[in-house]
């Protein structure tokens, strides 16, 4: 039995396994402030809603816009922000980002940043 040798406690070495992957969270954005293309008037109002996908709830909202000033969010916290339009004449374009940062009850964050592009038709 001189055959067998049994290898010294110092030399074994355990693979760990890979740590898991962070929770999924995201957020998207819809309404008319991101999907409508033809505005009538001079002035109005749009839709914005954030949907956040995973994560926990409550769930926390900050919301940004860059791009045209005729353009502006109303609230900057909170799920439904609203936006609207003003000054804009026929024909003139508006266009640029509505960005929202959702937080998670855990401390998880993602964030959502369409581009909304916005012509006054009549």
């Amino acid at each position: 039995m001189s055959g067998i040798g049994l290898a010294s406690a110092g030399s074994y070495d355990p693979v760990s396994p890979p740590p898991p992957p962070p929770p999924s969270f995201t957020v998207s954005v819809s309404g008319s402030a991101i999907s409508a293309s033809s505005l009538a008037g001079a002035s109005g109002t749009l839709s914005l809603s954030a949907t956040p996908a995973g994560g926990s709830a409550p769930y926390s909202y900050a919301w940004t816009k860059t791009g045209n000033p005729k353009v502006s969010l109303g609230a900057a916290s909170g799920q439904s922000p609203g936006a609207a339009w003003s000054g804009m004449s026929v024909g003139e374009n508006a266009s640029g980002f509505i960005a929202v940062t959702a937080t998670d009850a855990g401390g998880l964050v993602a964030t959502s940043s369409p581009a909304y592009d916005l012509t006054r038709t009549s």
